[in-house]
């Protein structure tokens, strides 16, 4: 993945995705010291801001076990274990609260894990995160910065607990240089930012591709579906060629997609080369924003894999390739 880290009992990862999902970093991550025969322990996302008061937003937050649907089941090899529990949003008054939940959902871990040499990784930069270092207490802590929280909507206590994580003894990663640079930006210190690989599975991504086309009329998009895509693009696209989109749509967009793509439900990552295989093209159109200037989605080099033309748009850190 692009940091040497010496021989730990267990791996410790804390996401911002579930492991029955579409494939982020963190599942990459996972995956690689899986691979080397690591224990991980992979908690899924956590709440990084308050629920809104609507009685849908609620409902989700309290009863949804994952994002999107059922469709997406992901390996689970016996050196994983996964841990999704509820706990309650990352404001500094609720953390005596979250504490208790913690404690409760790693102790049927907490001896083994105390008991050895435990790396944590983590890619939700909370309170959480602090109290749960503070109660497996790691040997080395690693956060890797995927997300421009100066531009997302999150609770400004994710922010003070950033710069916390940032400034302490944590080492550093991020998956963008413009990630990357705001870490450095942040860091007191003058640490050292490592700039880690995607870690996507490009053999497996390979196996999509079906040589130069002959020609260019079936264009591809798989991922979320939702505000961050310039549906116009694809809207425009679709009047003169064959779109398909694969993955889960946000309700509040579904309504903007034109009727002439075709809709697939997500699948696993292993399923997805051969669902992808009968395109021409494949495209990844963003909306530019100040958030959208540090992405760099695992998409993006799977995408490169297939050895198919791809088309982007709105993406300031894929200029570089």
């Amino acid at each position: 993945m692009g940091l040497s880290v010496p021989k730990f009992s267990s791996v410790v990862i804390l996401a911002d995705s579930y492991w029955d999902s579409l494939t982020y970093h963190a599942q990459n991550m996972a995956t690689e010291f899986l691979r080397h025969n690591y224990p991980v322990y992979f908690i899924e996302r956590l709440p990084q801001r308050m629920p809104r008061m609507r009685f849908s937003d609620l409902k989700q937050w309290l009863f949804k076990k994952g994002y999107g649907n059922d469709t997406i089941i992901n390996p689970r090899p016996s050196n994983l274990t996964v841990l999704g529990f509820r706990s309650l949003p990352p404001a500094r008054w609720l953390r005596t609260l979250n504490r208790a939940i913690l404690r409760k959902a790693f102790a049927p871990h907490l001896q083994k894990l105390r008991n050895s040499t435990v790396l944590l990784i983590s890619y939700a930069p909370t309170y959480t995160q602090i109290d749960i270092a503070s109660i497996i207490k790691p040997s080395e802590t690693v956060y890797v910065s995927v997300h421009n929280y100066d531009a997302s909507t999150v609770l400004p206590d994710l922010l003070k607990a950033e710069l916390e994580i940032i400034n302490s003894r944590a080492i550093l990663a991020a998956d963008s240089d413009f990630n990357a640079k705001r870490l450095k930006r942040l860091d007191t210190h003058n640490k050292v930012v490592y700039r880690l690989a995607p870690g996507v599975d490009y053999n497996l991504f390979k196996t999509a591709s079906t040589g130069k086309p002959t020609h260019y009329k079936k264009l591809y998009y798989f991922g979320g579906i939702g505000n961050h895509l310039n549906l116009e693009i694809y809207n425009t696209l679709a009047q003169t060629l064959d779109v398909t989109f694969i993955g889960v749509i946000d309700e509040n967009v579904k309504p903007y997609i034109s009727q002439k793509i075709k809709l697939l439900l997500p699948v696993p990552v292993r399923e997805l080369p051969s669902l992808i295989a009968p395109a021409d093209m494949l495209g990844i159109f963003y909306k530019k924003s100040p958030y959208i200037d540090g992405v760099i989605p695992a998409k993006f080099f799977e995408c490169l894999a297939t050895t198919k033309p791809l088309l982007v748009s709105g993406m300031e850190e894929t200029k570089q390739y």
